[in-house]
């Protein structure tokens, strides 16, 4: 079996709480700004929204690779319940994990892009759950060390 990068690791946890300390303050000033100001704050929610999704992306592909499995071969679902049982991913309702990536794929592809008020919505609803995943990084990389 593949030993896990845990620098890499490290990086990615660092990288999604940037995330989320980004998208709280983008919260936290949205409702005093000019219309121009939000409309630039409603696209870097996006961004920081897609930017999420693609750090959990590569963890996942990262996980993967050390239980020897090809990315290319299997569904996104699939990853994701493979995570799961392998406990390298908290075991919430796998709706929550699609969602994130519907948001993504339609904030990556402009013409279908979600409005706002929608992925703020979400992130609100269901921040305890983004931050789980970058708890359960930290378990993992925690677990992981002595491995090194």
């Amino acid at each position: 079996m593949n030993k896990l990068n845990i620098d890499r690791l490290k990086y990615l946890s660092a990288s999604m709480q940037d995330v989320i300390r980004d998208l709280d303050e983008i919260i936290s000033i949205y409702d005093n700004q000019s219309t121009i100001i939000k409309k630039h704050l409603e696209q870097s929610f996006r961004t920081s929204f897609l930017q999420y999704k693609e750090l959990l992306g590569n963890y996942m592909s990262q996980c993967l690779k050390v239980i020897s499995v090809s990315v290319s071969k299997i569904t996104y679902s699939d990853a994701i319940e493979l995570c799961i049982k392998e406990n390298l991913l908290p075991n919430h309702e796998i709706i929550l994990y699609k969602t994130l990536s519907k948001f993504r794929n339609d904030t990556a592809h402009v013409y279908k892009k979600p409005p706002f008020i929608v992925l703020l919505q979400f992130y609100k609803e269901n921040r305890d759950f983004l931050n789980s995943i970058i708890e359960k990084i930290n378990n993992v990389i925690k677990e992981n060390r002595n491995d090194i």
